[in-house]
C-alpha cells in the first residue's frame, strides 16, 4: 500500500470478482467499495464530498458517487466494474484506486491514492487443463 494513502486513510473490505469474459473486452472486474475510515480533513471551511475512484491499466476510470458533508468517514456500499482488455492480461493486472474530494468551483483534490495488484488473483481464476485450481 502506497505510504500516502496510509497516511491519509484507509480504504477498508475491497471484494475484486473476476466475472467471465463478455464482448470485445477479455473480461470485468468488479471492486466492491465499502467505506473509508481516519480520512484527514482537506477542508477547512466546509465538510468533504469523498468518492472513491478505480482504473485498470490505460482503460477508462471509473467512481462511486460522492458522499456529501462527510468529515472523516463515507461508506458506499458501491460496484465499480471495469472492463479488462487483452492488453492489460498481458502484464501485471494493477488496479489504481484514489479517493478524492469533489469541488463545484475548482479542481477535485485527491485525499489518498493505492493500487491492488491483481495478478496472482487472476492468474489462479484461469482455467488450466479445463479446470479452475
Amino acid at each position: 500500500v502506497d505510504s500516502m494513502f496510509r497516511r491519509s486513510g484507509r480504504l477498508r473490505d475491497v471484494d475484486c470478482g473476476v466475472p467471465e469474459a463478455s464482448g470485445q473486452v477479455a473480461g470485468q472486474l468488479s471492486v466492491f467499495v465499502v467505506d473509508v475510515a481516519d480520512m484527514p480533513d482537506t477542508e477547512w471551511y466546509a465538510r468533504q464530498d469523498p468518492y472513491v475512484v478505480a482504473k485498470i491499466g490505460t482503460g477508462k476510470s471509473r467512481r462511486t458517487k460522492a458522499k456529501s458533508e462527510s468529515r472523516q468517514r463515507a461508506r458506499w456500499m458501491e460496484d465499480i466494474v471495469l472492463d479488462v482488455t487483452e492488453d492489460d492480461l498481458k502484464g501485471t493486472l494493477t488496479v489504481l484506486i484514489e479517493l478524492r474530494d469533489g469541488h463545484f468551483s475548482s479542481r477535485d483534490k485527491l485525499i489518498g491514492r493505492t493500487t491492488l495488484d491483481l495478478d496472482r488473483v487472476v492468474r489462479y481464476h484461469e482455467p488450466q487443463s479445463g479446470r479452475h485450481q
